[in-house]
């Protein structure tokens, strides 16, 4: 495995968070949601409410955000360290 393979590995934590917190907030302007103040409301998908998932996707993707850095820190100074030398 290559090390640029391993880095992407390393940063998939935080990409990850950014990609479901980003998604979010691109729904929620592209279905025309209600925002008032830090209340979610009328967010329809097809029929469906969805506006429950896009309130936890908003919350956990910004909270998750600062852990999954300090995950990716450690996974990218460890990389060389675990794999050894190539």
């Amino acid at each position: 495995m290559s090390n640029l393979v391993r880095y992407a590995l390393a940063l998939t934590p935080v990409a990850v968070c950014l990609v479901v917190w980003g998604g979010a907030a691109w729904a929620i302007e592209q279905l025309g949601c209600v925002v008032r103040g830090k209340e979610l409301s009328g967010c329809v998908a097809f029929g469906i409410d969805i506006t429950g998932v896009l309130g936890a996707s908003l919350f956990w993707g910004s909270v998750l955000v600062l852990p999954a850095a300090f995950v990716s820190i450690i996974l990218v100074a460890a990389v060389p360290s675990i794999v050894g030398a190539d």
